[in-house]
C-alpha cells in the first residue's frame, strides 16, 4: 500500500498556537474602529445566508454577467459571448445602443432619470411589461430627493412592473472611501427615508420588491465577501426590524477604480479577477468586471479588454463551477466571523442614527 506523505503532518494544535501568537497582533485588518481577527470565532450554528434575489432551478450560485458597451456592434458581439445583463450609462442611448437586441431575452440595467419619452423609445425597440433588471435613479440620499424617487418608481412600475427601480449611491460612497459598515447604516437611513413615502404596510411591501443594491468590491478577498455576506443580512434585518416581509434584494457588484499608478494596464488584471471572484463568493446577484484598461471607474474600453473581462466570468463557472455551490463560504470561521463583527458595527450605527432621527422629529 502506497504511504500517505500528508500523513505525517501533526494536526493543528490552537492552543498551542495561541500560546506562542501571545505577543503578535492576532488582527488581519481594522477597518475604520472595527478590528478584524486572523482567525475567526467557532460557533457550533452561525445563522443561515439569506437566498439571492437571482433564482437558477439547476445553479445554487447563479450570477449575471453584466457589460456595458458605447456601441451596437460591440454589444451584439457581448451577447453573442455569454453577457446576459446590459448596463447602460445614459438612457438617451437606447434607440442607438439596443438596436436589434431581443430585450426579453436579457437583464437592462440603466442608472440615472427617467422620462416618458425614454420609455417610449424602449417600447419601439419591443420592451413590453416582461422586462427584466434595473433602472436606478441613485441620488444624494437625502430627504429632500425622497419625492423624486418616487416619481421615478412610479413612473417605472406602471410600465415595466419587472424592473428595480429604487437605490442609493452606496457605489460612490464606497469608492470615496467610507467603511463598508458605515455605507450599509447609510442605506438603512436611505431607505427609512424613502419608506415614507409610503402610508401604508402593503404599500410598502411592495416597494421593497424594486430594491437593488449596488456595491463596489475591491481587491482584498476575504473583506469583500464578508462585507457582501453582511449586506445582504443587513438587508434581512432591516427588513424584520420595520416588520416588513423577508423578500431578497438585488445586488449588483462592480469592481473599484482600479490604482492609476501601475506600470502597465495589464497590472489591473489582479485586481480585476479578485474583485470579481469576491463578488461571486458573497453572492451577488449580477456582476461587472470593469474591463483593465478602462478609462475611468466604469469607463468602456477597448475589445481585448472588454473580451477579457468577459473571460473572467467564464473561467469562474465552466473551470472553477463557482455557480454550483450556495454560499461557498458559509461556515469559514474566519469569513463568518468577519461578516458577523461587520453586520453587527452596521447595524449598530443604523440603530444609532435611527433613534437619534426619531428624537429629532419628537422634539420638533
Amino acid at each position: 500500500m502506497q504511504e500517505d506523505p500528508w500523513s505525517k503532518f501533526a494536526s493543528f494544535d490552537e492552543a498551542l498556537w495561541r500560546e506562542q501568537a501571545k505577543d503578535v497582533d492576532l488582527y488581519a485588518l481594522k477597518i475604520g474602529d472595527v478590528k478584524l481577527p486572523i482567525r475567526g470565532e467557532r460557533r457550533g450554528l452561525w445563522p443561515q445566508f439569506p437566498a439571492k434575489a437571482l433564482q437558477v432551478d439547476s445553479l445554487a450560485n447563479a450570477w449575471e454577467i453584466q457589460q456595458r458597451h458605447d456601441s451596437n456592434a460591440a454589444l451584439l458581439q457581448a451577447l453573442q459571448h455569454g453577457v446576459e445583463g446590459i448596463r447602460v450609462a445614459s438612457a438617451d442611448s437606447f434607440g442607438e445602443l439596443l438596436a436589434g437586441v431581443h430585450l426579453n431575452m436579457v437583464s437592462l440595467h440603466v442608472v440615472g432619470p427617467s422620462s416618458e419619452s425614454q420609455i417610449q423609445v424602449l417600447k419601439s425597440l419591443g420592451a413590453n411589461a416582461e422586462l427584466r433588471g434595473s433602472w436606478l435613479n441613485a441620488s444624494s440620499g437625502g430627504s429632500d430627493d425622497a419625492k423624486v424617487q418616487l416619481d421615478h418608481l412610479n413612473l417605472i412600475q406602471a410600465v415595466f412592473p419587472l424592473l428595480r427601480s429604487w437605490t442609493c449611491p452606496s457605489v460612490q460612497w464606497l469608492n470615496q472611501g467610507d467603511t463598508c459598515y458605515h455605507v450599509m447604516a447609510r442605506i438603512g437611513w436611505t431607505l427609512d427615508q424613502f419608506m415614507k413615502s409610503f402610508h401604508s404596510v402593503e404599500r410598502k411591501s411592495q416597494a421593497v420588491l424594486q430594491v437593488a443594491l449596488e456595491w463596489s468590491v475591491g481587491e482584498n478577498i476575504l473583506l469583500e465577501i464578508a462585507s457582501l455576506r453582511a449586506l445582504r443580512l443587513f438587508w434581512e434585518q432591516w427588513l424584520e426590524f420595520h416588520q416588513l416581509p423577508t423578500v431578497s434584494v438585488w445586488i449588483n457588484a462592480v469592481n473599484a477604480p482600479y490604482a492609476m499608478d501601475t506600470a502597465k494596464k495589464e497590472d489591473h488584471l489582479i485586481p480585476q479577477t479578485a474583485g470579481v471572484y469576491a463578488a461571486v463568493m458573497g453572492g451577488a446577484d449580477g456582476i461587472e468586471a470593469v474591463p483593465h484598461d478602462a478609462a475611468g471607474e466604469v469607463g468602456l474600453s477597448s475589445p481585448d479588454g472588454l473580451r477579457w473581462a468577459r473571460n473572467v466570468h467564464h473561467i469562474f463557472r465552466e473551470e472553477s463551477g463557482l455557480h454550483r455551490v450556495t454560499d461557498p463560504m458559509g461556515g469559514s470561521a474566519v469569513v463568518e466571523s468577519w461578516t458577523h463583527t461587520l453586520l453587527e458595527r452596521a447595524w449598530e450605527e443604523y440603530r444609532s442614527g435611527y433613534v437619534q432621527d426619531a428624537r429629532i422629529k419628537t422634539e420638533h
